[in-house]
């Protein structure tokens, strides 16, 4: 347990290595960036199911797929998650053992008829549990610090999505931004047409 807090919180650091490095190669090439392709015309073509509609993780995606350091990122922590999960779910087994067996204990003292012996009997138990809750507490305090970690991860992974796609988008906004020439065209195209309308729908003298 006290392996994987130490990876969790390693894990925090090489996220926020990878949130500040990334993020400023991402500002220093927003001037040279093309528009990303699940921005272009054709993206309807091309969309993941997986995040339909979700721009912010196919801008993500699509930044990911070509930043060797986000690919690797994202499988170490994979990779930590399930150790992790096998570090929960051992303990989970571990600890439902010793839980099972004092519930059972106590039913069966309970039904016992001799009170003294009962109360006894009762004693032991309680004695028992303390014993084994002050032997796991600093493993329950390990798991807690884990699960506090894994949230302080899930802050960060979010934080560098937003911060790598926010450059993308503004570069889309950038390139693709319609000509105002044209909507002035247009406008003035309008205006003729009102004044023909005009015209045509004049009372003559």
């Amino acid at each position: 347990m006290k392996k994987a807090k130490a990876h969790s919180y390693f894990m925090v650091i090489v996220l926020i290595g990878c949130f500040h490095s990334c993020s400023n190669y991402s500002h220093s090439k927003k001037e040279k960036s093309t528009t990303p392709q699940v921005l272009q015309d054709h993206a309807s073509e091309i969309k993941s199911s997986r995040y339909s509609n979700d721009l912010v993780e196919e801008l993500y995606a699509e930044i990911r797929n070509i930043n060797p350091n986000l690919i690797k990122l994202e499988k170490d922590i994979d990779a930590h998650q399930e150790n992790s999960n096998d570090f929960n779910n051992t303990f989970t087994e571990y600890n439902s053992k010793s839980e099972s067996y004092y519930n059972q204990a106590n039913y069966k003292s309970k039904a016992i008829k001799d009170s003294t012996l009962k109360h006894h009997l009762l004693g032991l138990i309680d004695e028992s549990k303390v014993l084994y809750t002050n032997k796991v507490s600093k493993l329950n305090n390990l798991i807690k610090s884990l699960e506090q970690s894994k949230g302080d991860l899930s802050d960060r992974q979010l934080a560098l999505k937003i911060i790598l796609t926010i450059p993308a988008l503004e570069s889309f906004q950038e390139n693709e931004l319609p000509d105002k020439v044209q909507f002035a065209k247009l406008l003035n195209e309008l205006k003729s047409l009102i004044a023909r309308a005009d015209s045509l729908g004049s009372i003559k003298n």
